[in-house]
């Protein structure tokens, strides 16, 4: 599509415009201290140069890793990723995602928050300035504000389903009703906080922080630490390419954050004009469809690329798409606001729990876990919700020719599912459904809350029964050392829906399946504990995670139950799968599951849904390795001597192959151990291996 003049000038003024309010930065004033685990801990006078050391240290450690995401701010994903990238640049185009931020980048954004993009900006330029052969597209820099911020309109896009459903057009069409599964198979996070009352001591209040992202590539955790005389102070863990830690504690507090199962998009499907075919009925009359030519590039095979065409049109609701089945339109409240960043901003900074609130009221997206040093605990089950008619089914398609089907405003974070301070002194969330988050007798109950938000009050996971499960068993206290076997736990617990299958196959008679008698007892005697010495944890991953969903057939948040035909079937095809990989036909999961990197290869232990997720997938040796689970564990207490952090991370704080970080924490994880962090600037110092401005050659050091 062609812009206007006027508005392609317009943009050009703005972004003069944003140029020249950029403060240079004195990089001499950025101090960059690294530990022994290589993490950054980054001090500067003012925020805006914290956000310059920020851009720098994460660079350093994983710059190929950030340009992905920047390749889908800037539209050219498809270009490097393929089809699936182009889906993003379609999305991107459709929903006018660039003259959305260049509309709202100064109306929206406060004077003090357009300061640090700008910090962060020019850090990020500088690095690609000096290090032009890291750069994976000459497009891509140099970077703006507004193309920082059209990233963080994308992942809203992708964590609210909206990305998903666009590809959905290029598929059967819309005229199906839209009931997703909430809960996906090895995607979730844990999240679980406690009050005093349920510390040894009595004086503690304590918040598990638990992500489980890509372990590598787009998506995985950065840790940093980030301190400015400017009130900011937090450490925690953010996507590589972002401004802002996404789960964290500074002094006074700390957030993890979920994914959760609410209702973010809605479809139409248009009634269109028998005799015009570019018009739409709605409240009684034919409107004007506009038309949209949308043009992405994308690589099909290595150097290759072509040019994907596909007309849109814009409706009153937003984009239609014309498929097999009718037109449809696609509206969701992710493409209307920019505000993430500076939400998450806000909430770093934040000290106390009404300025986290305040900060937090209409975040577009995940549960939130909170709790702080004035034991406050809070979960939310969070999300930029439309105000919709009651009268009508929103998971399934709507009808597009009323205004009352047209939302155009959202529910404020006290009309959500929360809960504050409950006597039972804890609160958690695994992914599983925000009806059940605390002790039974306080759970909230969906009749009071309008269907329309989506949360499915029945959807209960692996790893939601067993913390329930421990917390009942542990109460009414917990010490330090069970809190962190806990995060640790690989136990599948016996009344899991998604487990059923198990009791299933104990019924199968050995007598008249001979060829896996051996498998059969090998998993009714098992204790459905997921440690590396099991064998029966090795044969269900095969049976579960390769076979069954290869299939389509394994869905953790549904009853797992199928006939007698597809348990042989699948108990066979273990059987030869171990036979043909490992010349056995039982092997220990922590022989068949492996912590690979470089030159370290480690036993592990897990499953998809139990505490200590992984999700895996097999290689051309059989041997199955991680690719997404425990990406980021941050155990925060609140004590009487201040805030304490331990933490570990997936492989290590770096993503190069020639860093010693770059596999450094892989034991600590496979031995259930934590690096313990510091917020108290003198102990970072004092513990410090190396000291550097930003640009500063990496073989000198830099005195503090």
């Amino acid at each position: 599509m062609r812009l206007p003049v006027f508005l392609f000038c317009g943009l050009l003024l703005s972004l003069f415009a944003q140029r020249l309010s950029a403060q240079p930065i004195q990089t001499d004033r950025i101090q960059i201290v690294r530990d022994t685990f290589g993490v950054a801990h980054i001090f500067a006078p003012t925020d805006a140069e914290v956000a310059y050391g920020l851009a720098w240290a994460n660079a350093e450690d994983g710059f190929a890793t950030m340009q992905q995401l920047y390749l889908i701010a800037k539209g050219r994903a498809g270009r490097h990723q393929g089809v699936g990238g182009a889906l993003y640049d379609f999305t991107r185009q459709a929903f006018h995602v660039p003259q959305l931020v260049q509309e709202r980048y100064e109306k929206d954004q406060s004077p003090a928050f357009r300061r640090y993009v700008d910090g962060y900006v020019q850090g990020l330029n500088a690095y690609a300035a000096t290090h032009p052969k890291e750069v994976l597209d000459k497009q891509l820099f140099p970077m703006t504000g507004a193309d920082v911020l059209q990233g963080y309109v994308m992942a809203t896009l992708q964590e609210q389903g909206l990305i998903g459903q666009v590809g959905r057009v290029f598929g059967a069409g819309f005229d199906t009703v839209r009931n997703q599964p909430a809960n996906l198979p090895g995607r979730g996070s844990n999240g679980l906080a406690l009050a005093r009352k349920w510390s040894t001591d009595g004086q503690t209040t304590r918040l598990l922080i638990n992500p489980h992202q890509p372990l590598s590539g787009t998506g995985s955790v950065y840790e940093v630490h980030l301190c400015s005389d400017e009130g900011l102070n937090v450490h925690g863990g953010l996507w590589h390419g972002s401004m802002n830690a996404g789960t964290f504690a500074n002094e006074h507090l700390a957030l993890m954050t979920t994914t959760n199962g609410l209702d973010f998009v809605d479809v139409y499907q248009l009634r269109v004009n028998p005799a015009n075919a570019r018009q739409y009925w709605f409240d009684g009359a034919w409107r004007e469809l506009q038309p949209e030519r949308i043009r992405v590039k994308t690589k099909i095979w290595k150097f290759l690329k072509i040019n994907l065409k596909r007309t849109i049109y814009q409706s009153v609701y937003g984009p239609a798409f014309r498929t097999k089945t009718g037109l449809f339109a696609l509206r969701c409240g992710g493409a209307m606001r920019i505000g993430i960043a500076e939400q998450l901003y806000r909430m770093n900074k934040a000290r106390n729990f009404s300025e986290f609130k305040r900060a937090a009221n209409q975040f577009p997206f995940e549960n939130f876990v909170y709790a702080d040093k004035s034991d406050t605990i809070f979960l939310v089950n969070n999300g930029l919700v439309p105000r919709r008619n009651p009268a009508y089914a929103w998971r399934a398609t709507l009808p597009g020719d009323t205004s009352a089907t047209l939302w155009t405003d959202f529910h404020a974070i006290d009309d959500l599912v929360w809960y504050l301070n409950p006597r039972a002194g804890y609160l958690y969330n695994t992914n599983n459904t925000a009806f059940r988050a605390t002790d039974s007798t306080e759970n909230r109950q969906p009749r009071h809350y309008p269907a329309y938000f989506g949360e499915r009050h029945t959807v209960q996971n692996n790893r939601a029964l067993r913390l329930e499960r421990l917390m009942h068993e542990s109460g009414p206290t917990l010490s330090d050392e069970a809190f962190r076997r806990l995060k640790y736990d690989v136990q599948l617990p016996p009344d899991s829906p998604s487990m059923a299958f198990l009791d299933d196959i104990a019924q199968l008679s050995e007598s008249d399946y001979p060829d896996v008698a051996d498998l059969i007892r090998q998993l009714r005697g098992w204790d459905r504990r997921c440690v590396a010495e099991s064998e029966a944890a090795g044969s269900l991953l095969v049976l579960t995670w390769y076979f069954y969903s290869q299939k389509g057939l394994s869905n953790f948040s549904r009853l797992n139950r199928y006939d007698t035909d597809t348990y042989l079937s699948g108990l066979r095809f273990t059987k030869a799968y171990l036979n043909r990989h490992f010349r056995k036909p039982s092997v220990p999961m922590g022989e068949l599951l492996r912590y690979r990197r470089g030159s370290v290869d480690l036993p592990l232990f897990g499953y998809p849904d139990v505490l200590a997720a992984v999700t895996p997938m097999p290689g051309k040796d059989g041997v199955f390795t991680p690719v997404q689970g425990d990406g980021f564990v941050m155990f925060v207490s609140f004590g009487p001597t201040g805030v304490s952090l331990e933490t570990s991370q997936a492989y290590g704080n770096s993503n190069n192959p020639g860093s010693p970080h770059y596999t450094d924490q892989m034991n600590l994880y496979v031995q259930r151990r934590t690096k313990t962090m510091t917020l108290n600037r003198a102990e970072v110092m004092r513990k410090a291996v190396r000291t550097y401005a930003p640009g500063h050659r990496s073989g000198r050091v830099k005195s503090s």
